[in-house]
């Protein structure tokens, strides 16, 4: 597995493993949103939680960022099945 390609991984895990194409087709996919107020503006900003799975929490949790390309993410990701609990484009702990 570690000599797998990360292109490879990426488009077995999109098109095989998760459940990405399902959500998407049945418009499941990034619906959910935080919204936070710009302080210095006072505009009302909404990220996205790309995942949002409450079925997947359970009493081990844990939390990790990632940064993928400039743009920051937090997952909160169970770690008796490993599944993905939830995902957001954030690393700010108030959010």
């Amino acid at each position: 597995m570690f000599s797998l390609k990360a292109k490879t991984f990426y488009w077995w895990y999109k098109n095989y493993i998760s459940d990405y194409i399902v959500d998407k087709e049945s418009k499941k996919w990034c619906t959910e949103h935080i919204e936070e107020i710009d302080k210095e503006t006072g505009e009302v900003l909404e990220k996205p939680v790309y995942i949002f799975k409450p079925e997947n929490l359970g009493e081990n949790m844990s939390i990790d960022d990632k940064a993928i390309g400039h743009d920051g993410f937090t997952i909160l990701s169970n770690n008796d099945t490993g599944k993905i609990a939830m995902m957001i484009e954030s690393t700010r702990g108030e959010e």
